[in-house]
C-alpha cells in the first residue's frame, strides 16, 4: 500500500475520533488491509465488513490473535476484548459503515497515486484480457494487476489497496450483474484508460436487452477523462457507439472489421499453438503463443492495443506477445501422461461461462482434429433470466453442429442443451445429462479412453471443476 499515516487514513476514512481512536497519530503507519482473518497477516489492518450471511465483528478476537494492529469497526467493540487502545500495538478505528470507508479510503489511495489506471470490462473475456494486458505493459512499467475475481464493490477497493509508491500502472477489473455498479467502480478507480471487451447476453435476469447491458458497461466512460484512451472492440457494433460518443480518443481492435489494431490469418497448430499476425498503424507483425482459441486473440488484441497506446515500442510488445499464457480454468490444455487417463487431453475451461464464451470455444473445438473422440462437457449458464431455456438451446445447437462424439450437458438445463444439440442432428445416443457435476465427473471418469479429447465448459457455481479434479485424480 502506498505511504499513509494512521491519522491520514482515518480521516479518509472517517474515522471518529473517540476515546478508541484517540492514539491517532501522524507519525504511525497505517498498514495493509485485509477483510478476511483466514488470509490476515501479522500487522495489517483488519476491516469488519457486514454482509446479509455475515458479520466480521464476529471475527475480532481472531484477527487480534494472528496480530492484527488496526482494527476498522463499526460496532461497539465488546469488553471482552479485552485489549486496551493504544496498548498492545493495536488500534481500533470506529466508522458509520465499514463497505463505505474501505470505498473511501481506497479512493483516497487512487487519488494520492500518481500511475496510470487501465479499467477493464464486458460481458466475457474480462479476465483475461486484464491478464495479459497486465504482461505486456510489464515490459515497461511496474505493474499491479488485480487478482482473482476482485472485480467487485469490495475487490475493486482492495485492488486499489494494493498500490504500493513504486507502482507506475494498474490493470483494475470491473464486474457487475445490475445498472450503477460500473460506475460505481470506475468512481473510485479513475481509469485514464477504459478496456471494453463485448457485449453479450449475460446477467440477462437483471436486463431486458443487449442494449441495457451495454449502456452498463459504458458507465466506465463517465469518468475517463477528454485526454483518456478508450480502447474498444470493433467487431462489436454498440461498443463501437459507446466510443465514438465520447470525447476521450478511441483505439479500435477485432478480427473481422477495419481497426487500428487487426489480428489476422490466425492458424491453428492442433491444441499446442496459434499464428497469427497483428496489423497496426505502425505496420504490424507476425506473433505466436502456446496456445489456441479465437476468444483469445481479441483478448490480445485488446492488450496490444493497449500497450502500444501506453509508450511500449511496437518490437517489445511483439517480443513480449510470446510469453503470454492463460490463467488455471480458463482454457489450459492438460495434456495427460500418466495413470488411467494418459494419452487424453483435457481443456479445462471451467472458470465460468456465458452463450457468447461458449459459442466461442466451441468455434475452436469444431476446427480440432486427430482425436478418437470428442467430447464436450457442459454446464450450465447462470443469471440468463427467463431467456435460459433459449439460450440453452442455442447452446445446444452450436454443440451439435459441430461433429462432436459425445455431449455430457450437466445442471438444470441439461435438457434444454440435449434439445438443442437433438435439433442440429445428434442423435440422443451420443448425450447425457447430469444434475450435478460430481454424477458427471463420475461418468466421465469411467468414460474416458486414451487419445480422447474432453472440453470443460460452465459456470463456476455448477462445479465443472469438479470434472477436471476427478480427471486429474487418475
Amino acid at each position: 500500500m502506498i505511504t499513509l499515516s494512521l491519522e491520514e487514513a482515518g480521516r479518509a476514512m472517517g474515522a471518529e475520533l473517540s476515546a478508541v481512536s484517540r492514539e491517532l497519530s501522524a507519525r504511525l503507519p497505517f498498514p495493509p488491509v485485509s477483510t478476511d482473518t483466514r488470509t490476515l497477516q501479522r500487522g495489517q489492518c483488519f476491516l469488519c465488513l457486514k454482509g446479509p450471511k455475515f458479520d466480521a465483528h464476529d471475527f475480532i478476537p481472531k484477527a487480534l490473535d494472528k496480530g492484527a494492529s488496526v482494527i476498522v469497526h463499526s460496532d461497539s467493540i465488546p469488553d471482552s476484548v479485552g485489549y486496551r487502545v493504544g496498548n498492545d500495538g493495536v488500534y481500533f478505528l470506529r466508522v458509520a459503515d465499514t463497505l463505505a470507508s474501505l470505498q473511501s479510503l481506497s479512493h483516497y489511495v487512487r487519488m494520492s497515486w500518481a500511475g496510470l489506471v487501465v479499467g477493464v470490462t464486458g460481458s466475457a473475456g474480462k479476465t483475461t484480457t486484464r491478464s495479459f494486458t497486465a504482461a505486456l505493459l510489464s515490459d515497461g512499467y511496474r505493474v499491479l494487476e488485480s487478482k482473482g475475481n476482485l472485480n467487485n464493490e469490495i475487490g475493486v477497493p482492495l485492488s486499489l489497496l494494493s498500490l504500493e509508491d513504486t507502482h507506475q500502472a494498474a490493470v483494475i477489473e470491473m464486474g457487475m450483474n445490475h445498472a450503477g455498479e460500473i460506475r460505481a467502480l470506475a468512481r473510485l478507480a479513475q481509469p485514464q484508460t477504459a478496456v471494453l471487451t463485448n457485449v453479450a447476453p449475460v446477467h440477462l435476469e437483471f436486463f431486458s436487452s443487449l442494449d441495457e447491458i451495454a449502456k452498463a458497461k459504458g458507465e466506465i466512460l463517465e469518468h475517463v477523462p477528454a485526454d483518456g484512451l478508450i480502447v474498444y472492440n470493433a467487431d462489436d457494433p454498440r461498443l463501437a457507439a459507446l466510443a465514438r460518443a465520447h470525447k476521450a480518443r478511441g483505439v479500435s481492435y477485432g478480427l473481422e472489421n477495419k481497426a487500428d489494431v487487426r489480428v489476422i490469418n490466425y492458424r491453428y497448430r492442433g491444441l499446442e499453438a496459434m499464428d497469427f499476425e497483428v496489423q497496426t498503424p505502425g505496420g504490424g507483425f507476425s506473433a505466436h503463443v502456446p496456445f489456441v482459441g479465437k476468444h483469445f486473440l481479441y483478448n490480445l488484441a485488446a492488450a496490444i492495443a493497449v500497450a502500444l497506446n501506453s509508450g511500449l515500442t511496437e518490437r517489445r510488445v511483439a517480443e513480449a506477445v510470446p510469453a503470454l499464457r492463460p490463467l488455471a480454468m480458463r482454457g489450459q490444455v492438460l495434456k495427460l501422461t500418466e495413470g488411467r487417463f494418459a494419452g487424453c487431453t483435457v481443456w479445462d475451461d471451467s472458470y465460468n461461462a456465458n452463450p457468447y464464451a461458449v459459442v466461442s470455444v466451441l468455434d475452436t473445438i469444431a476446427r480440432l482434429s486427430g482425436f478418437r473422440r470428442r467430447i464436450v462437457a457442459l454446464g450450465d449458464m447462470l443469471e440468463l433470466g427467463e431467456k435460459a431455456p433459449e439460450l440453452h438451446r442455442e447452446v445446444g445447437e452450436k454443440a451439435g453442429g459441430i461433429g462432436i462424439d459425445l455431449l455430457v450437458a450437466v445442471g438444470p438445463h441439461a435438457q434444454d442443451v440435449c434439445k438443442g444439440a437433438q435439433s442440429d442432428g445428434m442423435p440422443p445416443e451420443r448425450m447425457r445429462q447430469f444434475r450435478d457435476s460430481r454424477q458427471a465427473a463420475e461418468y466421465l471418469a469411467d468414460e474416458l479412453k486414451d487419445g480422447d479429447f474432453l472440453l470443460v465448459k460452465g459456470s463456476r457455481g455448477i462445479g465443472m471443476d469438479e470434472v477436471v479434479k476427478r480427471i486429474k485424480q487418475g
